[in-house]
């Protein structure tokens, strides 16, 4: 049970967001690595990072008012991304969704790393425009991560995902987009 490495588990909140913090938090990590990544050839690991939703809650809300969720935040990336290219020489893909609104933040993204920029539902163009342009912008490598709308439903909605994965195709392609 590693329910005490959560951020908000001394209250007993509802919480999907590993503490950071925590040097238990990157053992953890670094043993749930340990036991995968020497059985991959692949030169590079997704590893997440999407949706801390309470990085800046809790325990950490002192922390992150000082040092900035964003830097926070960063720091865990940087800390992950060393770890991983120092042990295993891969490099690290993670979900760029927790950097959009820190422009700041993109200076500090690890050299090989790749931001993956997604797409879940029909998104309007304009703002998976926005996150593509950002990125790009930023002169970071990103893939393009459209959804295929298979979730909550018995049989996908493949109007959608046609549709989706066509926008997402030509967006990540004006945006110079490493992946798809």
């Amino acid at each position: 049970e590693f329910s005490y490495l959560k951020i908000g588990a001394e209250g007993n909140y509802e919480s999907g967001t590993l503490n950071p913090l925590l040097p238990e938090s990157f053992e953890l990590i670094s043993n749930i690595y340990e036991s995968l990544l020497p059985y991959f050839s692949s030169d590079s690991v997704n590893i997440g990072m999407d949706e801390a939703f309470e990085l800046d809650k809790y325990e950490l809300e002192e922390v992150c008012k000082k040092q900035g969720k964003d830097n926070v935040f960063m720091d865990w990336l940087c800390k992950l991304s060393g770890h991983i290219g120092e042990k295993y020489n891969k490099k690290v893909q993670f979900w760029a969704d927790m950097i959009y609104k820190y422009p700041d933040a993109f200076k500090r993204i690890p050299k090989d790393a790749t931001a993956l920029v997604w797409g879940y539902d029909l998104i309007p163009t304009t703002r998976l425009e926005t996150r593509c342009r950002t990125v790009a912008e930023k002169g970071c490598d990103f893939y393009i991560c459209p959804g295929d709308g298979t979730w909550k439903s018995i049989t996908g909605r493949f109007d959608m995902m046609a549709l989706n994965v066509r926008i997402a195709a030509d967006v990540g392609k004006k945006y110079g987009a490493k992946g798809y």
